[in-house]
C-alpha cells in the first residue's frame, strides 16, 4: 500500500473517530437522566431539598437555614478595597475549601467577563474582577456598587441577617438584583436560564437559597425570572435578590471528612458540572455539625 493511502486511510479513520465521540457526547448531553428527588438535613437547622420535574424539564436546589437554630456565621469573599479590581477569581468549591466553609454559593454579577467557549474564557483562576453591588467581608467595604441596579443582604457581626440593616452595621454584605420586595415579585421576564438566589422570611429567622441547573436539555431548562420570583415567595420569602447565574451558578457543601461536594450541576462554558471561576461569594460556617 502506497505512503499517500495509507494517510488517506488514517484521517478517515481519525475523522471517523471524532464523528462518533461528538455523536455520543450529543447524545449524552440531550439525554442525560435526571438525579432522584432528595430532602436531607445537611448539618443541624440546614435542609436541603433537591426537586425533579419535566415539562420542561428542571432541576432544582433549595437550602433552608434556621437562623436560630444552626448559629450560623456568614462570609463573604475578601477583596482588596484599594484595587480597581478588588477580587481574584476562583471557582465556588475552591472559595468553600479555602476559608474551610460548610456551604457555599456563587455571588454577584461581576466583570471584566467573556465565555466564547471552552478555553476563551475570563476570568479564569486568580485574574482580577470587580462586583457590580455593595460588598463587605469581615467589616472591609471593597465595593459600593450601584444603588440604581442592585439590592444588598447584611449580616452583623453576630450573624443576623437583614435587607434592612444599616450598612455602618454589616460586618459582611454581599448584593444581587431585586427579586422579591415585601411578599411581591419584582416585574421580571428573561429567558429560561440557571439561577442563584438568597432571600429571607418576613420575621428574618430563615434564610433560604435557590439553586436551579439549566441550558442542559432534557436535565433543566432553567427558569425565569417570574419563575424564580414565584419558587421564592412559595418557599416562604419575602425579600429575595437574584444573584449571578448562567455558567456561575453553583452550590457547594463540605461533606464527611472533609470532602467537597458541587450539589447542583454548574454549566461553564456550555460544559455540565464545569465550575466558573467566579468574583465574589457566600459561603456559610456553622459552629455545631452533626
Amino acid at each position: 500500500m502506497s505512503r499517500g493511502r495509507r494517510l488517506l486511510r488514517a484521517v478517515v479513520a481519525v475523522l471517523f473517530a471524532l464523528s462518533v465521540c461528538g455523536l455520543l457526547g450529543w447524545f449524552a448531553y440531550h439525554h442525560r437522566p435526571q438525579p432522584a428527588a432528595v430532602r436531607d438535613t445537611l448539618f443541624p437547622g440546614v435542609v436541603y431539598t433537591r426537586s425533579c420535574s419535566q415539562g420542561p424539564a428542571l432541576v432544582t436546589h433549595v437550602v433552608t437555614i434556621d437562623l436560630q437554630a444552626s448559629h450560623p456565621i456568614f462570609f463573604v469573599t475578601p477583596g482588596d478595597p484599594k484595587k480597581d479590581l478588588p477580587l481574584s477569581a476562583r471557582t465556588t468549591s475552591e472559595f468553600l475549601e479555602e476559608f474551610q466553609l460548610q456551604l457555599a454559593i456563587n455571588g454577584d454579577f461581576f466583570e471584566p467577563w467573556h465565555s466564547n467557549g471552552p478555553f476563551d474564557y475570563y476570568p479564569h483562576r486568580g485574574e482580577p474582577v470587580k462586583v457590580e453591588g455593595y460588598a463587605i467581608s469581615n467589616g472591609v467595604t471593597y465595593s459600593t456598587g450601584s444603588e440604581s441596579r442592585s439590592r444588598t443582604l447584611r449580616f452583623s457581626r453576630d450573624s443576623r441577617a437583614s435587607f434592612s440593616m444599616p450598612l455602618a452595621d454589616a460586618y459582611s454584605a454581599i448584593s444581587g438584583r431585586s427579586l422579591v420586595t415585601d411578599g411581591v415579585a419584582m416585574g421580571l421576564n428573561g429567558s429560561r436560564e440557571p439561577r442563584t438566589a438568597i432571600g429571607l422570611d418576613k420575621n428574618e429567622h430563615s434564610l433560604h437559597i435557590w439553586i436551579v441547573d439549566g441550558r442542559q436539555p432534557n436535565y433543566s431548562e432553567g427558569m425565569t425570572l417570574a419563575e424564580l420570583a414565584e419558587l421564592a415567595i412559595r418557599s416562604g420569602a419575602w425579600n429575595a435578590i437574584n444573584l449571578d447565574g448562567g455558567g456561575s451558578t453553583a452550590l457547594a457543601v463540605s461533606k464527611a471528612a472533609g470532602k467537597t461536594e458541587v450539589l447542583n450541576s454548574p454549566i461553564h462554558t456550555r460544559i455540565p458540572t464545569r465550575e466558573r471561576p467566579v468574583a465574589n461569594h457566600l459561603g456559610v460556617r456553622l459552629s455545631s455539625r452533626e
